[in-house]
């Protein structure tokens, strides 16, 4: 999971939709970003790595490449740096799949003959040197017992990334279990949920996850000494498309509030988005 390849794999594997929708039954919102969709700072015109097989399964097969890369301690900070541009051209590409528009593989030829010069390129590795990369791998997901919505999303996770050839092991924990494994983190990937804070900082959140990594840690403290209105939200994009880059976690949704009102009941309700019992207390019986 240290391998930026694997990483996107698993972020295009992963049905996101199929989750809001079956685990949750529509009851949230799809989000890409640990924000509130309607917060000024979230960024609605950056494009997820959106639930794509083939894409995927590509970066499989780029794995097979930068692991061997890395093994032989070569080009390791370039092969990250080049993909998050290459990964772009891949999802435009690849969209078919999802957007059901005309494709052409005409970029990814590009990128192969820029990837010429070094060797193979991805598209030359074949499906049995996937499998025997991912032969000994089981990924453990973890999940909390007692949320039963969660417990689904992780059956869809498992059922997503079986798909693609990569062996999961769910673990269903109780609370106090779900907890340690957290902290010493024993886990391959957690499925979790954060309250989102009344005011729009991400930054907790992320910290929290535990992820290592210097350039992030660059952009939450700029969040934290930012001075002015303009710097946070000009931090806040540049935060967000580097997440989506580094696939250093998937964003599933935010979970909706509602208030239900029996017709005996009289008076207006002014909710607002952290607050869905605003103005409950001047409610009364007809």
């Amino acid at each position: 999971l240290k391998n930026l390849d694997i990483r996107k794999a698993i972020s295009f594997a992963v049905d996101r939709n199929s989750i809001i929708k079956d685990a949750y039954s529509n009851r949230a919102k799809l989000t890409n970003f640990p924000l509130n969709s309607t917060s000024v700072y979230y960024d609605n015109e950056l494009k997820p790595l959106s639930y794509n097989t083939e894409n995927a399964n590509n970066y499989l097969k780029k794995a097979v490449l930068s692991l061997s890369k890395t093994d032989d301690n070569k080009e390791k900070d370039t092969t990250d740096d080049k993909d998050n541009t290459d990964e772009e051209k891949t999802e435009a590409d690849d969209k078919a799949t999802n957007n059901k528009e005309n494709t052409s593989d005409k970029k990814d030829d590009k990128k192969d003959s820029k990837d010429s010069k070094k060797g193979r390129y991805f598209k030359d590795v074949t499906n049995s040197e996937v499998r025997a990369l991912l032969k000994d791998v089981t990924f453990k997901i973890i999940v909390n017992k007692n949320n039963s919505e969660r417990v689904k999303a992780a059956t869809i996770i498992s059922n997503n990334l079986e798909a693609i050839g990569i062996k999961t092991e769910i673990k269903d924990l109780e609370d106090d279990e779900m907890t340690k494994a957290l902290d010493k983190k024993d886990y391959d990937l957690a499925l979790i949920g954060c309250e989102l804070p009344a005011v729009s900082d991400a930054t907790y959140i992320i910290k929290q996850l535990g992820y290592d990594d210097k350039q992030l840690d660059k952009y939450l403290n700029a969040l934290q000494n930012a001075n002015s209105e303009d710097e946070i939200k000009s931090t806040y994009k540049t935060l967000q498309k580097y997440v989506k880059e580094k696939a250093i976690f998937i964003s599933f949704g935010i979970l909706d509030d509602y208030v239900v009102l029996n017709g005996r009941l009289d008076g207006e309700l002014t909710c607002n988005d952290f607050n869905v019992y605003r103005g409950i207390n001047t409610i009364k019986i007809k």
